[in-house]
């Protein structure tokens, strides 16, 4: 695998790109280079092997913020 990262986790070359989740849809794992290790299922950012549980967890509560300004948007415009 070219320009394989070791995964953090267990230090196997094992990672492969992540094309699509559920939090990032097709975006997200192209925006932070998210890579799975094929071992342990540890997935990480491949150009930093760090760890993507903070970045996941930001970005679902900016969505859930967006979400709810646009709710209560709706709310207070249909009154």
């Amino acid at each position: 695998m070219r320009g394989a990262q070791r995964c953090p986790a267990c230090g196997e070359a094992a990672g492969k790109r992540v094309r699509i989740t559920w939090w990032g849809l097709g975006v997200g794992p192209e925006l932070m280079s998210l890579s799975r290790c094929q071992i342990c299922r540890h997935q990480f950012n491949a150009k930093t092997g760090r760890s993507v549980k903070c970045t996941v967890l930001v970005c679902n509560m900016v969505g859930a913020a967006v979400f709810f300004v646009v709710i209560a948007a709706s709310i207070l415009l249909h009154r």
